[in-house]
């Protein structure tokens, strides 16, 4: 993996993973951005429909089975396989690099590059595209439409 820890001139980037449970009965695959249930801290795949839902706080680093803990990424460089960011894109040959990626407003769990439009909806940002395989992740508030 390439070095990003300074882009830009900027100060370095740290990596911040962190655990959450995940819902049970819910599997969640690598690259899956996730919200955190408000009642119960429970990890839940981010959608940006919904206001309980559209604030991204982590991306899965590793497939997580139901009921285990889910390690999420909300800094730095992610580096999944290409086949493991199209499950999550929905593209294929991975990420598109210097492409933005946001929450899906579309369908929960699922990432895209275009930024979602309409009332009702949230931009959730959540990072840059550095090449098919690495995203340099980077969240900010949604905003809503």
């Amino acid at each position: 993996m390439a070095d990003y820890s300074q882009i830009a001139g900027s100060a370095p980037v740290l990596a911040h993973p962190s655990t959450f449970a995940p819902t049970a009965g819910v599997a969640l695959t690598a690259g899956t951005p996730v919200s955190i249930n408000a009642s119960n801290g429970e990890a839940v795949k981010a959608q940006g429909s919904s206001a309980a839902l559209a604030n991204c706080a982590g991306l899965v680093r590793a497939p997580a089975s139901a009921g285990d803990r889910a390690v999420c990424q909300y800094g730095d460089v992610l580096e999944l396989t290409a086949e493991q960011w199209d499950a999550v894109t929905g593209g294929s040959g991975g990420l598109t690099p210097n492409a933005r990626y946001y929450v899906s407003a579309a369908t929960a769990g699922l990432l895209t590059d275009t930024a979602p439009v309409g009332e009702g909806t949230f931009v959730s940002p959540v990072g840059l595209a550095l090449s098919a395989t690495e995203m340099l992740v980077s969240f900010a508030a949604p905003i809503a439409l």
